[in-house]
């Protein structure tokens, strides 16, 4: 199969690619910059998300567009960005697969199935809805991922000077979590039986705040310090907000590609996540 990929260089794009190419398939990867991975079965695209005339061109001689890429810009100008490379895939008319995000578009003490929102709660629900009423196109909903070398998780709740690790919201919110090998081999599955419509990338044990949190400050040390809401945004900016929320998300579907999580449990994954993301800064810091 011949792919078009967006985000490739990024923590979950780059799980992906090497799940693609361990695959057979050929990719043409989208790129800002230079990159120095290469592969037999990869071309590196210059171009930028936000210009569809730098890589139109190259979508008309593929069989899947896989959308991972993340532009970092604050609200409205993030949103613009992916709704021009949405507009554009979409006029390619080839088959879609779309990244989608639990956090960003659902809300506190609901169970998020997997299906359509149709409320307009977040830009990135109008977007996966836009490819979904195209027509063939996967929309791929992540819950909070982690492992490898990467990701959010323990710089996000790395302890600061005094050692303290904030948190804020309910004792028993929970978080759908999600290893990034299981993201990878999920996006595979989707695209090679060209499915259609929403999956989500969740493992089967919804995890507490305080057992999470509690989890980090036990392997990277550190004290766990309940805060205000406005406290933690003050360290974690709007992050923090995701701390009120208790998300649950169905896997159902997922799971009826024959995709299962090959770490169901965060808690039980931790320790080997956490050395696998020490060993590569250690390595990056030599």
């Amino acid at each position: 199969m011949k792919i078009f990929m967006t985000g490739a260089s990024g923590y979950v794009g780059n799980r992906c690619l090497q799940a693609f190419l361990a695959a057979g398939h050929q990719v043409t990867a989208l790129t800002r910059r230079p990159q120095a991975f290469s592969h037999p079965h990869l071309v590196w695209h210059k171009g930028s998300l936000e210009h569809p005339a730098s890589y139109e061109v190259a979508l008309s001689d593929v069989d899947a567009i896989v959308h991972q890429a993340m532009e970092y810009q604050d609200g409205a100008d993030r949103g613009m960005i992916d709704r021009v490379a949405v507009e554009a895939f979409i006029r390619s008319g080839k088959y879609v697969a779309y990244t989608g995000n639990l956090y960003t578009s659902h809300r506190s003490g609901e169970a998020l199935l997997e299906q359509a929102i149709a409320d307009g709660h977040h830009w990135w629900n109008d977007h996966e809805n836009m490819l979904l009423e195209a027509g063939q196109a996967v929309v791929i909903r992540l819950g909070f991922v982690y492992g490898g070398s990467g990701g959010y998780l323990w710089p996000g709740f790395a302890p600061d000077a005094s050692g303290t690790v904030l948190w804020c919201g309910e004792p028993n919110g929970r978080w759908p979590m999600v290893h990034v090998d299981d993201v990878a081999r999920l996006f595979l599955s989707a695209i090679e039986e060209r499915a259609t419509g929403i999956f989500h990338a969740v493992d089967d044990t919804p995890v507490t705040h305080e057992r999470l949190l509690n989890a980090i400050c036990l392997l990277q040390g550190g004290t766990l310090t309940r805060v205000s809401l406005e406290a933690a945004r003050a360290r974690l900016g709007g992050f923090a907000d995701h701390l009120e929320k208790d998300i649950v998300a169905t896997n159902t579907a997922a799971r009826s590609l024959g995709w299962q999580p090959g770490h169901p449990d965060f808690l039980a994954s931790a320790e080997e996540a956490f050395t696998a993301y020490r060993q590569h800064r250690e390595k990056e810091c030599a």
